[in-house]
């Protein structure tokens, strides 16, 4: 939802998934009489492509105003000692190292342009620490640690970091529908709106719920 809704914007984008099915809504274009399409396929778990695919994206697009990591990945619910070692590490790695290496990457070019957007969609799980989500948690309370340091040390260029922390999602990470919980629209709604937020204004850390969620 939120790629179809920067793609209405006219936003040049740079997309990173495993897979882009047939009928995905948006197409590849390098028209530069239109938007500016890239699709990248890859697995975020392995750090090696994401360095490649970060110098792609430098060398494809003039300018890289925004970074949005949204990747979560998490197989099952389970106490802790259940996850064997390599769930564990492919936890960790998609949902806190990808999104670190990415902004490193990415980073020095947002420095040179004294500008840029870095987006963390995070997951309440990082506040909330339910049981039975042990590296998932782990995973979502680092990156949002992260997310604070980073925006104390990007303030210093003009960067804006932004921590989204939404509650439930009736999304395909479900394994079945939750209709009273927040569509994927309304977070890409919300996402746009703290990116189209006034140069002088920069929503830190924005927690967002189901209107049927309690807090």
């Amino acid at each position: 939802s939120l790629s179809e809704l920067l793609y209405s914007k006219n936003y040049n984008l740079g997309l990173i998934s495993r897979d882009f099915p047939d009928d995905y809504p948006i197409k590849e274009t390098q028209d530069s009489d239109k938007n500016k399409i890239k699709f990248y396929r890859t697995d975020l778990k392995y750090s090696d492509r994401i360095t490649e695919i970060s110098k792609d994206i430098i060398h494809t697009f003039s300018s890289i105003d925004i970074l949005v990591n949204n990747a979560g990945y998490n197989p099952k619910k389970a106490s802790f000692d259940d996850y064997s070692i390599e769930e564990y590490n492919d936890i960790i790695d998609l949902n806190l190292k990808a999104p670190y290496i990415l902004t490193h990457e990415i980073f020095p070019i947002m420095k040179k342009q004294r500008s840029g957007h870095i987006i963390n969609v995070i997951a309440a799980m990082a506040y909330l620490c339910k049981e039975n989500w042990a590296p998932y948690a782990s995973a979502k309370a680092g990156l949002l640690a992260f997310s604070r340091v980073l925006s104390k040390e990007a303030i210093t260029y003009g960067i804006k970091v932004t921590s989204i922390v939404p509650g439930g999602i009736n999304s395909e990470f479900r394994t079945e529908e939750r209709p009273d919980y927040m569509s994927t629209q309304s977070v890409a709604d919300v996402i746009l709106q703290t990116i189209e937020a006034p140069n002088d204004v920069v929503f830190h850390e924005l927690i967002i719920k189901p209107l049927s969620e309690r807090i």
